[in-house]
C-alpha cells in the first residue's frame, strides 16, 4: 500500500476529480528537474505520480494499492493549515464546517 496525494491529478484543485481523471505522466526514476519543459519542475504532484509509477513497477499492478487523500495535517505541519484551525476553534463561536450543526 501506498500512501499518495490528490495533488498526482493534473486538474487539481482547479476541476472536480474522480478516478478517471488524468494525471501527470512522471516516470518512476524521475527527479527533481523532472517537467521543467512543461513549466512544472520539481512539482510535488508530478513527483508523486512518478513515486506511484515505482511502486506499481516494483510490485505489479495487481498487488499495488495506491491511497490519495487530500490534506493530511499532523505534528510537523509547516503550512499553517493546521494551526490557523486550531486557533480559530480556540476563539470559540460559529465556525463553518461540515456536517451537521448539533454534531459535536
Amino acid at each position: 500500500m501506498y500512501v499518495s496525494s490528490v495533488n498526482v491529478y493534473t486538474g487539481w484543485p482547479d476541476e472536480p476529480l474522480d478516478d478517471e481523471s488524468p494525471l501527470f505522466d512522471c516516470p518512476p526514476d524521475a527527479d527533481a528537474t523532472f517537467g521543467a519543459d512543461l513549466g512544472y519542475a520539481g512539482q510535488y504532484g508530478a513527483l508523486k505520480a512518478g513515486c506511484e509509477n515505482a511502486v506499481v513497477q516494483a510490485v505489479g499492478q495487481e498487488r499495488a494499492v495506491v491511497l490519495r487523500p487530500g490534506v493530511i495535517l499532523g505534528p510537523n505541519e509547516y503550512v499553517g493549515r493546521l494551526t490557523w484551525w486550531l486557533t480559530r476553534a480556540a476563539r470559540g463561536g460559529q465556525l463553518l464546517a461540515p456536517g451537521p450543526a448539533e454534531r459535536p
